[in-house]
């Protein structure tokens, strides 16, 4: 971490010692800054031009000792700097575990909001860090608490892969599992899915996390597997059908295609099987799509989809599988 680029005649005294130590990186400061500590008690809590306290400065520099000294003599565990951080934020953030479990005993509030009103369990999530979730947990965080973007610690832990954070997340609470974010409309599986966090995604079925809230681009977790070519993620949520309504393999994208039209388009042959073998309609027609910005396929079936990418091995997978008299192989697709 980069010294702070205020002239040091500038800052507070203790700032400027624990600068000293910092730089040192020697222990045998501490009796020494114990003293100062004393003899400044009245400036314990002054603040520099950020708006960070030597508590501040202390926990940026992962000086515990000196912190717990600071504590000790008096300094205020709540002041927020300018960007609105206090200490224990910034000990979150800075994957102290020591520090984060000390500071937890003084502060009164530990859902207190900071950047974009997220919570320290939030800040732990995005680092990774188990053994501060664990912390914070156990002292009473609340796991449910959503950011201004609508995400809660779950959406953090999902998006990041971090399994063993959304593992104890899950075994905490489960009440906001299917949680929607403001700027994607994503739940935490959306999430999860869009990431490719396999191991995630199994967590999240187990509890049952729901299957049809679809994301901004109108696609539910299925739609958005099948459209990355994610076999393994297709795999279980098509084997998850405890989770499953009538016609959840028909629900349509905002182009109106089915997981199985796309599957077809795209030549993903594994995929379409398992659609298949699961249930899928195969003589499915796709309508006209709701957004002028992409083109649609009126009247596709899932042939013409095939056919029209020369995805030949679809192709002779359908075939067998189109429900006859009534389907026409030489069938015409809707005037566009």
């Amino acid at each position: 971490m980069e010294m702070e680029a205020d002239c040091e005649n500038d800052l507070p005294f203790l700032h400027q010692k624990l600068y000293t130590i910092a730089k040192a990186q020697e222990i045998q400061y501490l009796a020494v800054f114990d003293y100062w500590v004393n003899e400044k008690k009245s400036e314990i809590d002054a603040q520099d031009s950020s708006g960070k306290t030597a508590l501040h400065i202390a926990t940026e520099f992962h000086l515990t000792l000196e912190a717990k000294c600071l504590v000790r003599g008096g300094a205020d565990v709540t002041i927020r700097d300018f960007d609105g951080r206090q200490p224990i934020y910034l000990a979150c953030i800075g994957r102290q575990t020591e520090m984060v479990h000390f500071l937890l005993t003084k502060v009164k509030d530990v859902n207190a909001l900071y950047n974009k009103n997220e919570t320290l369990l939030a800040s732990a999530c995005q680092m990774g860090q188990l053994d501060i979730v664990n912390l914070l947990l156990e002292n009473g965080v609340d796991a449910n608490i959503s950011d201004d973007d609508g995400q809660t610690p779950l959406h953090w832990a999902c998006s990041d892969d971090e399994e063993e954070i959304v593992e104890r997340l899950l075994q905490e609470d489960t009440l906001n599992i299917n949680a929607v974010d403001k700027k994607e409309n994503l739940t935490p599986l959306n999430s999860a899915v869009i990431n490719a966090h396999a191991n995630n995604v199994s967590l999240l079925l187990q509890k049952n996390a729901d299957l049809y809230i679809k994301d901004y681009m109108d696609r539910t977790p299925l739609m958005t597997a099948t459209r990355a070519k994610n076999l393994e993620i297709v795999r279980m949520i098509l084997g998850h059908k405890v989770g499953w309504r009538d016609g959840y393999l028909e629900i349509a994208d905002d182009r109106s295609l089915t997981p199985l039209h796309v599957a077809s388009r795209q030549g993903s042959c594994e995929i379409a099987s398992e659609m298949i073998r699961t249930g899928a309609n195969c003589d499915a027609r796709s309508r006209a799509g709701n957004d002028a910005d992409y083109e649609d396929f009126p009247g596709y079936t899932l042939l013409h989809h095939a056919c029209s990418e020369d995805q030949h091995e679809i192709g002779s997978l359908l075939l067998p599988e189109i429900p006859l008299p009534g389907f026409e192989v030489d069938a015409k697709a809707q005037d566009r």
